[in-house]
């Protein structure tokens, strides 16, 4: 895996109340991953609890047999993949709502898909990576995180999908991309606002001041999050 990335064992990064998708019926959530330990785990949340009803949006790590596996969900209704995910080895995860379809893929293929339509609702819920969106402590993550995005579409999962994959992190899908974090901020205890080098959505404040950006996500745990480069 090229690039750098962040070890975001047991740990979190707060990103605001206002990502969100458009309120459309398409949306993508896509990440590259490495995990340390088979946990219930979020990737990136959207909610206020863990039940399906206090959950906007997520991508998260579920548990088979007490082994990871992909999952998904958009407003309260969840999908769980059928692949176990290894441990200490880069994969890529990703999320797809067509409207009509949530699926599911890992490393480039499919791995479950489940009929789903509506509109996606906008929400004021905090928004998370690495934890429960409205608490740090909860289902954290154990291991580390690359290139987390969010587009207001659906991937082609025949061209665009595999080519996420295959570029190993260096694609240049950037048709629908409404957020993108890279992590490659560091040390602990340093701003990682500057970090997110791509933003369409509604929030246009960078650390930088060039008018890209998020809102200034912060460590929720300072002393334990650590970047590498």
């Amino acid at each position: 895996m090229s690039g750098n990335w962040v070890a975001a064992n047991n740990n979190a990064v707060f990103l605001g109340t206002d990502i969100n998708s458009p309120g459309n019926a398409r949306w993508c959530m896509d990440t590259w991953i490495y995990l340390r330990a088979h946990n219930d785990a979020r990737i990136i949340d959207k909610s206020t609890g863990t039940s399906g009803s206090d959950i906007n949006w997520q991508l998260a790590i579920g548990l088979a047999g007490g082994i990871s596996r992909t999952k998904m969900v958009i407003d309260g209704n969840s999908l769980t993949g059928n692949t176990n995910i290894s441990l200490n080895e880069w994969h890529h995860v990703l999320g797809n709502y067509t409207g009509s379809v949530m699926e599911l893929y890992l490393d480039g293929l499919g791995d479950g898909s489940k009929a789903e339509s509506g509109a996606i609702l906008v929400s004021a819920k905090p928004c998370r990576v690495g934890s429960v969106g409205n608490d740090p402590t909860a289902r954290n993550l154990e291991g580390c995180l690359y290139r987390t995005r969010l587009f207001d579409r659906d991937l082609d999962s025949g061209d665009e999908i595999s080519t996420i994959y295959f570029s190993k992190g260096d694609d240049n899908i950037v048709s629908g991309l409404q957020y993108e974090w890279l992590w490659t901020e560091g040390p602990p205890g340093v701003s990682i606002g500057a970090n997110v080098i791509k933003n369409t959505g509604p929030i246009a404040t960078a650390a930088d001041g060039s008018g890209e950006g998020s809102p200034l996500p912060t460590w929720d745990d300072q002393d334990l999050m650590t970047s590498t480069g």
